[in-house]
């Protein structure tokens, strides 16, 4: 293990654009109010988690498209990067810049962002359940914070739930997925290589190095319904980069 940097930043080299929406350049905003953060070499979320962030009853709020990079955490960290458990509220605030969106997604007219806004959107809702590994459960005991493990039908936001990025997962939110992806559940981690029924999609880096960049990429997860209004659709794409 070696003391290394993680920072947590808004990264352009991957990208949804064949999936409508806005670009990542749009999005000013996307927070999340941040409990904890687990790393662990093992894909399926079980076994050697290292708290980066340890846990804390106080969320802390991170920008993941933040001009400047925070620093997400330092200390002892895997050699591989194979899973990220964020325990985090369940909401996420997006803001997005006016603008002219041309684009559709799903036969909506992305046109509908153009005054630019903001929202704060529940991310886990009844009927989901949320799983966590045994030591988030003794940590969190430890720290005194309560975690949801049922989403409920109307969420206050402030409901500490778990989302899991895993090199197992095969579910990314891009227009790629397959098909069963409809059905995945990223609050719970996945069991095996290939697995579409839970966890998000991690690219883990393919070096080593002295510090990391996490990359959120929110490229065209805001887009407009047929609502008439702004929505976030899906995660932004995660993955390492070896600095």
């Amino acid at each position: 293990m070696f003391k290394r940097a993680i920072v947590l930043v808004l990264f352009t080299i991957l990208t949804h654009s064949a999936f409508g929406g806005l670009a990542r350049s749009n999005v000013t905003d996307m927070t999340l109010g941040v409990y904890g953060i687990y790393l662990s070499a093992d894909p399926t979320c079980q076994t050697g988690l290292i708290a980066s962030v340890p846990l804390s009853t106080t969320p802390v709020a991170k920008n993941f498209a933040a001009a400047v990079s925070p620093t997400l955490g330092s200390g002892a960290i895997p050699s591989s990067i194979n899973c990220v458990v964020i325990v985090m509220e369940d909401a996420v605030a997006l803001t997005w810049a006016a603008g002219s969106y041309t684009s559709t997604t799903n036969g909506a007219s992305d046109s509908v962002c153009n005054a630019g806004g903001s929202l704060s959107q529940k991310i886990c809702r009844s009927p989901n359940t949320v799983t966590f590994p045994s030591q988030i459960v003794t940590d969190a005991a430890a720290a005194g914070l309560t975690l949801t493990t049922s989403c409920p039908a109307s969420p206050t936001g402030t409901e500490a739930i778990a989302i899991y990025l895993s090199t197992d997962a095969v579910c990314s939110g891009s227009n790629t997925d397959p098909a069963s992806c409809n059905n995945n559940n990223a609050f719970a981690p996945p069991s095996a290589a290939g697995d579409a029924s839970a966890g998000i999609l991690l690219t883990a880096p393919s070096v080593s190095g002295a510090s990391f960049t996490f990359v959120a990429d929110p490229d065209g997860t805001t887009v407009g319904n047929n609502n008439g209004t702004c929505q976030s659709l899906g995660p932004p794409l995660f993955s390492f980069k070896a600095n």
